[in-house]
């Protein structure tokens, strides 16, 4: 929900927030599901505020920094320990799709039963000039475009006008 007078900067996105009256959010600042942000709340150009973040009235989140948690913590995007410590419990899959959080080199995402299928038709042919599409095979040598934009054949001259076909 987007508040009065809300400027919202290109390739910005927000998603399930709630952004309160005269607030900027500016160039590539990420807005996640849960978070608030106050009145007369800056997210300058590639911001984050977190899930479940509540930001509050007149606050600044500076350039490329994360807004997390609730109260809120500002840190600079590159303080990992410190983000994930204030980000405890289930996360964005838990908040927006009622999911635990996987365990170390697990995945939330269910095995595919056509992933060896799909694996081996993105494997290359040994000739690949009969593996591609008709539209994607490369031209042949003489029809290529030289240098400097040059030709290497010479162009046909155009077909001869015939009577009761010609311009006019």
């Amino acid at each position: 929900m987007l508040g009065r007078r809300v400027l919202v900067g290109p390739a910005s996105s927000l998603a399930g927030c709630r952004v309160e009256e005269d607030v900027f959010l500016a160039t590539g600042s990420r807005v996640f599901n849960g978070a608030r942000i106050g009145s007369r709340s800056e997210v300058r150009i590639n911001g984050i505020v977190h899930p479940r973040t509540v930001l509050p009235a007149d606050s600044v989140v500076p350039i490329r920094w994360v807004a997390v948690g609730d109260p809120v913590r500002i840190l600079p995007a590159d303080e990992h320990d410190g983000i994930w410590a204030v980000r405890k419990g289930p996360g964005l899959p838990g908040h927006v799709f009622g999911l635990d959080r996987p365990a170390a080199g697990e995945s939330l995402m269910p095995p595919s039963p056509n992933a060896s299928a799909a694996l081996s038709a993105a494997t290359p042919a040994t000739d690949r000039s009969e593996s591609r599409p008709s539209r994607f095979r490369a031209y042949p040598p003489e029809a290529r475009v030289g240098p400097a934009g040059t030709h290497r054949r010479e162009a046909a001259p155009p077909p001869a006008l015939t009577p009761g076909h010609d311009r006019g």
